[in-house]
């Protein structure tokens, strides 16, 4: 699984940075052309792109097995950066857009398994209780039996790294943002702090 998971988001990194480049190309040449001589995304497309990737040979075996069922699914959330259905019936995320591209890309049909977050780690049905803190329990979860990939932004931790593997694709940081004069040193501070704001808007 660790595999399939890096060679999906390798790929569909690559793709992006190939279609950027494109879009860059475009408009650096748009006013040197005449109209009826206008390149086009389609005059500008990679021949044999993938022939330019150095696949093992297990990821190339992955993406046989998905070209001969002839689809790839993904788990994903209902979320504004990762998958969105908008009310025009366009479906927008930018993991979601990743995906899609690599499907279209080895010509399969891409399918979408909207979840919510807790059913990431289910063992039969439930997260088996101590699996945060217990070192021992390791498992599959339930949804890899139906999907190939999940497609979400997660945090990466120790007991999360037990179940599955992750592709740091975006490096992502929290930051605890406040006004000059009354920094955050400690813990004790910000739960303070949190606990304080929560009072006084009544949540």
């Amino acid at each position: 699984m660790s595999k399939n998971l890096r060679l999906i988001i390798m790929i569909s990194v690559l793709i992006l940075l190939v279609a950027v480049g494109i879009t860059q190309y475009n408009s650096s040449i748009k006013s040197e052309v005449e109209p009826d001589n206008q390149v086009t995304t389609e005059d500008l497309q990679i021949e044999d792109f993938y022939e330019t990737i150095d696949f093992t040979e297990d990821e190339l075996e992955f993406i046989n097995k998905l070209q001969d069922k002839g689809y790839i699914t993904i788990a994903t959330r209902d979320s504004n950066t990762v998958y969105k259905q908008m009310s025009d019936g366009n479906i927008e995320g930018f993991h979601y857009n990743l995906v899609k591209m690599f499907s279209e890309h080895i010509n399969v049909d891409l399918k979408v398994k909207v979840i919510s977050f807790n059913d990431y780690f289910r063992h039969n049905g439930e997260i088996p209780e101590g699996v945060k803190t217990d070192s021992t329990i390791v498992y599959k979860p339930d949804l890899f039996d139906e999907v190939d990939i999940y497609c979400d932004n997660m945090t990466i931790l120790p007991w999360r790294q037990r179940l599955m593997t992750f592709v740091e694709l975006i490096p992502v940081k929290v930051l605890a943002i406040t006004r000059k004069g009354e920094e955050i040193k400690t813990v004790y501070r910000l739960r303070w702090q949190n606990n304080s704001s929560r009072k006084k808007h009544n949540l």
